[in-house]
């Protein structure tokens, strides 16, 4: 899930870097079809790798909230509301 968070932070600064870049110059770096197959490319990986760390989390989550349920702690309710989102 971590990692998830690092490469989508990663990515969204160079995707900020990209735009920033080609408002102020008025042209992109990445020019012709090679910038938009990087956009398309970049959002349709990103969007998998995102879907797996939300199952990965999703499947942390449900783990731990078994554990804690056995236990008797109050953080079912947590994980209860977590799991419903």
């Amino acid at each position: 899930m971590m990692a998830t968070i690092v490469i989508g932070f990663a990515y969204n600064l160079l995707q900020m870097a990209l735009s920033i870049f080609t408002v102020v110059s008025g042209n992109r770096i990445l020019n012709g079809n090679v910038g938009y197959l990087f956009d398309f490319f970049g959002d349709k990986i990103m969007s998998f790798v995102l879907l797996s760390g939300s199952a990965a989390g999703f499947g942390a989550s449900e783990d731990l909230h078994i554990i804690f349920k056995n236990a008797e702690l109050p953080f079912n309710v947590y994980f209860a509301k977590a799991n419903a989102c």
